[in-house]
């Protein structure tokens, strides 16, 4: 006999996602050059307020608005907070990110081994991401794809 079958809010999530995306498919077919244009999703959300992509949105703009801004700051840390050379001198765990949010010196973070691994970790998970995007893509990449196979057998 096999376990029980999905949740009923995997189900509904599942739903949403499919829903989310045929409006998005539907914004891109009536887009002169076929693309999916933030703008136009949006004025489309706007007068849509039904959809579920007007549901998955914000609309009260006091919580947009701080949200925004959150977003904003986060940039201005990424492109600041940089050495000489351009490198980034501070790091988001993903770890972290719920009960403690914030940014850490790299250094220290390089330096202490929880921590290390937990960026390692990270690290790996954004070029499983990136493979997932763009295998199938750019096939002529696979000695790339091959090794970051390997770093996700090793580390993850």
């Amino acid at each position: 006999m096999n376990g029980p079958g999905p949740s009923v809010a995997a189900i509904r999530a599942s739903e949403r996602s499919l829903a989310i995306r045929a409006e998005l498919q539907d914004i891109q077919r009536n887009d002169p050059d076929r693309k999916i244009r933030v703008e136009a999703v949006h004025e489309w959300a706007v007068t849509h307020h039904n959809s579920a992509i007007h549901a998955e949105l914000q609309w009260d703009d006091a919580k947009a608005g701080y949200q925004f801004r959150l977003q904003q700051i986060r940039g201005l840390i990424r492109l600041h907070i940089v050495s000489s050379e351009g490198k980034r001198e501070t790091i988001n765990l993903s770890i972290e990110r719920r009960d403690s949010p914030g940014y850490r010196d790299t250094q220290v973070v390089m330096q202490t081994p929880v921590l290390r691994q937990a960026a390692l970790r990270d690290t790996v998970m954004d070029l499983r991401s990136m493979r997932n995007r763009a295998e199938e893509l750019f096939p002529e990449l696979k000695k790339v794809w091959k090794a970051i196979l390997k770093a996700e057998q090793d580390y993850l």
